[in-house]
């Protein structure tokens, strides 16, 4: 049996899979990214999905051959020895694989170490590994720094747009006719524009979240045939193609496939088909595996060959 933790910008998910990678069992909790909601939270959290998820299932540790872990805001090199002593307190005796929430992403979805994987969820960065086994990123700087494309940079721009609104400045014909700034203050119960102050600023960990929470309310409006939240998409899809391309230019294999990942490229939707026209694919790109059972998949096919950071007790 393994096990495999998926720890994105704002949903830690953990599947239990048997040896054909089928998932057994599976729970999904909050975020657990230490870049957000500090370590000793994200240490409790966890620690807590790991005892519940095997409760549920009537396991133990000794009925966990190995663990795939891919954790957002965790860097391999410089906090292995931080995720590795949480994984330690409560598993003292499975093979445990360390991983970021992006590798794990792009071997589940491929079904192997080799391609492009465009990420876009609250945050957004594009992963990508050629034949040779090199591997880059491009983006994946967080939301103060970039995050283009993502869930959080499109909740912003729909909330740019209500600001510029509610102050009376000059609006473009397309921004006019918008509704987006009148769906925005329904969705959030704004009686006054600048409730918006206090809803932003006041709850500061979990703002990113709360932002990204309103690009589900551009894209129904893209589809609704919103002009201008069509374009903040588009704006959001050429970032994203331009990501891509340039990290398939770094590793000279232009024809690396493609795949997407995060819950804003989960359909097909403004953004995705915006990305597929810029992309030149012929099709929607269909993943292997989910993230959380491309963390096991990723551990059990790399074991041996030195790709990756590895405990035993």
């Amino acid at each position: 049996m393994y096990l495999g933790i998926d720890g994105g910008g704002t949903r830690l998910r953990l599947a239990l899979c048997d040896d054909h990678f089928s998932v057994i069992h599976q729970r999904e909790y909050g975020s657990a990214n230490p870049s957000s909601i500090g370590k000793e939270a994200a240490r409790s959290l966890i620690q807590t999905a790991i005892r519940e998820t095997l409760a549920e299932a009537s396991l133990n540790e000794s009925d966990i051959e190995a663990v795939g872990v891919g954790i957002a805001g965790v860097s391999v090199e410089h906090s292995a020895a931080w995720l590795e002593a949480v994984m330690r307190d409560v598993l003292t005796r499975p093979f445990i694989a360390l991983s970021s929430d992006v590798e794990i992403a792009l071997v589940g979805a491929h079904g192997q170490r080799r391609g492009v994987l465009v990420l876009s969820g609250t945050g957004s960065a594009v992963y990508a590994v050629n034949s040779a086994g090199q591997a880059t990123m491009v983006g994946g700087w967080g939301y103060l720094l970039g995050d283009e494309g993502s869930g959080y940079w499109i909740g912003l721009q729909a909330l740019r747009l209500f600001t510029r609104a509610a102050d009376g400045h000059p609006l473009s014909p397309q921004e006019a006719q918008s509704r987006l700034p009148q769906r925005t203050a329904e969705q959030l119960q704004f009686n006054h524009p600048k409730e918006l102050i206090g809803w932003l600023y006041g709850q500061p960990m979990t703002a990113t979240a709360r932002v990204a929470g309103l690009a589900p309310l551009v894209l129904s409006e893209a589809e609704a045939g919103d002009m201008c939240a069509r374009a903040m998409l588009e704006d959001g899809a050429k970032q994203l193609a331009e990501m891509a391309q340039t990290a398939a230019a770094l590793l000279r294999e232009p024809d690396l496939p493609i795949a997407f990942a995060g819950g804003m490229l989960a359909g097909s939707n403004v953004l995705s088909r915006s990305l597929c026209e810029r992309l030149k694919l012929q099709e929607f790109p269909v993943s292997k595996y989910p993230p959380v059972v491309g963390a096991p998949y990723w551990q059990n096919n790399d074991w041996q060959n030195g790709l990756l950071r590895t405990t035993k007790s």
